[in-house]
């Protein structure tokens, strides 16, 4: 039975992601701090805790991320994975938490003020150099996330509009950070159950065709919304 609760915990869950998608991680913690007085099914509170630790990581607080970490391991020790039946968001929490787990203990926060940054912004892969000090041009920069969770170099391509491209624009419009940015939204979705190979499958269409359409439409979209803003792109 669907109760009262349940309807705020799938409200608040979707509201706390929508913050993340406009890169609004302040807000998207509070959301998601509130739910734990919502449920105590570990399947919720694993959702939770993966939310928490993706806020509190690319926010810089690797203290807190890993206090996220901690219960997530509890969790699913727990069995806590059981008891989520969707297996997209089963796949996708044990994912993230092996994935955040293991880059945690590589960051080294620079605590030089004066460093200008560079935004990173791509789905995971830009999580994984994120706060590291790269000499570009002869000037020392941090990397600073900017993550659109699930965006796919085929949602940019797409001539419609969808949730990966406004989460784009808008982070895009808050960010100040020199002439340059990093973009990591290569891959396009080899999977064989999903993706480009199961569209081919179902409508009938070349891959060949569908790749470059895909990278075609992906670049220029991203110096479309970026060529104002960017000097230097780096894909």
């Amino acid at each position: 039975a669907i109760t009262k609760d349940n309807k705020k915990l799938s409200y608040l869950q979707n509201l706390g992601r929508i913050y993340r998608y406009r890169g609004n991680y302040e807000d998207s913690i509070i959301v998601f701090k509130s739910i734990e007085k919502l449920t105590s099914e570990k399947g919720n509170l694993i959702d939770l805790e993966i939310n928490n630790a993706i806020n509190h990581f690319i926010n810089g607080s690797m203290e807190l991320t890993k206090i996220s970490l901690e219960k997530l391991k509890s969790y699913i020790n727990d069995g806590g994975l059981n008891e989520i039946k969707n297996e997209g968001v089963r796949n996708h929490s044990s994912s993230y938490y092996k994935f955040l787990k293991s880059i945690v203990p590589k960051v080294k926060m620079n605590k030089d003020k004066s460093l200008q940054k560079i935004a990173h912004i791509g789905e995971s892969h830009c999580l994984s150099h994120a706060f590291q000090t790269i000499n570009l041009n002869k000037s020392n920069k941090i990397i600073n996330p900017i993550l659109i969770q699930g965006a796919k170099a085929w949602h940019f391509a797409d001539n419609n509009s969808n949730k990966f491209k406004t989460s784009f624009i808008e982070q895009i419009e808050e960010i100040d950070q020199g002439t340059e940015i990093f973009i990591s939204f290569g891959e396009i979705d080899c999977r064989s159950n999903e993706g480009i190979i199961t569209y081919s499958k179902k409508y009938g269409k070349n891959i060949d065709e569908i790749i470059e359409k895909t990278i075609n439409g992906y670049i220029q979209f991203m110096e479309t919304q970026l060529k104002e803003k960017f000097l230097n792109k780096y894909y």
